[in-house]
């Protein structure tokens, strides 16, 4: 029983030790991880403006609840900034799913007060 326990603390401290040196790869780029959006002010009370940094046009915008339903849904433009009417949904915390013409969606997060 020894013996078989040191075998297995001798394979658990390898294993340790190489998982240190080994290259850690990521299926991330820095696309996926920057906002092309900004979303002001946040908290909002009746208005809010979504901020679109990229060159690619906002098609959708969608803001969801935090239980997944969608409560306001406005189609895009050319427009850099599209402001966003909040006086008909409730306080409280929700998603704002930003979909682009080149089918890149990202999501942020709104406080209404």
């Amino acid at each position: 029983m020894k013996k078989l326990v040191s075998i297995l603390l001798l394979f658990i401290a390898f294993n340790l030790v190489t998982a240190e040196t080994e290259p850690v790869f990521s299926s991330y780029s820095s696309e996926q991880t920057t906002t092309k959006s900004i979303i002001y002010p946040n908290p909002a009370r009746d208005f809010t403006t979504i901020k679109n940094t990229s060159d690619v046009k906002i098609k959708n915008i969608t803001v969801v609840s935090m239980v997944g339903s969608s409560v306001l849904n406005q189609n895009g433009g050319s427009d850099s900034e599209i402001q966003l009417n909040l006086t008909n949904i409730r306080a409280g915390r929700y998603f704002v799913r930003v979909t682009y013409a080149n089918g890149y969606q990202e999501i942020l997060s709104l406080i209404k007060l």
